[in-house]
């Protein structure tokens, strides 16, 4: 569940990923469950979908892990615990700054920089 899942829907819309009815059918057929993760569930939107929606309205970069190739002198560059706690990964170095990528869910109380090690 999405404590700002209004807002969300109405990103979604504005981006036209999804219709007002779209959002309708889908909040009268999802029960007590999150009206976007039975829009995912249906396919009618993706998960990056939702990532890219919350990067951007919050003037941040999506970026998908999945596809990405991080060299081991920067994935080391923050420690384990750093890492864990965050649920973060660094994704490129940026002068004496440190970019990070952040889990979907993990990423709204971060900071998006860390200071290089």
């Amino acid at each position: 569940m999405f404590s700002n899942e209004d807002y969300l829907l109405q990103l979604l819309t504005e981006a036209g990923l999804v219709s007002d009815s779209t959002i309708a059918a889908a909040r009268s057929s999802s029960g007590s469950s999150s009206v976007i993760e039975k829009l995912v569930q249906s396919g009618q939107i993706s998960q990056e979908d939702v990532a890219g929606i919350l990067a951007s309205s919050n003037a941040l970069e999506y970026f998908d892990l999945a596809n990405a190739t991080i060299s081991p002198d920067i994935a080391n560059s923050i420690t384990d615990e750093v890492a864990r706690r965050y649920k973060a990964i660094p994704a490129m170095r940026s002068r004496s700054r440190l970019p990070i990528r952040l889990t979907l869910r993990s990423w709204m109380p971060c900071l998006t920089f860390f200071p290089a090690r």
